[in-house]
């Protein structure tokens, strides 16, 4: 469900007349991803943790409550490999 995810992908402009382009979000939040893997937050962390091929989170900024996003095209890549793994 990684494509046509609407917390990821979302239309420019919202009146009638404007661009009506599409865009994706470059970094993800816990929650996008979340929503995206069509998981838990829990399953998520244990993914972090025990699965190497995951993506890396990316902190912005030092602090303990720095926000922490993901990369779309690292998720895209980690989901195809696992589907491709599957089939192997």
């Amino acid at each position: 469900m990684i494509n046509g995810n609407e917390s990821v992908t979302r239309s420019i402009g919202g009146n009638k007349g404007d661009m009506n382009m599409m865009y994706t979000k470059l970094r993800l939040t816990i929650k996008d991803v979340c929503h995206m893997l069509s998981v838990e937050r829990d399953k998520l962390n244990k993914l972090v943790k025990t699965d190497p091929s995951f993506p890396r989170p990316i902190k912005e900024g030092a602090s303990r409550q720095a926000a922490v996003y993901f990369d779309y095209n690292e998720l895209v890549n980690w989901w195809e490999d696992q589907k491709q793994a599957r089939y192997s």
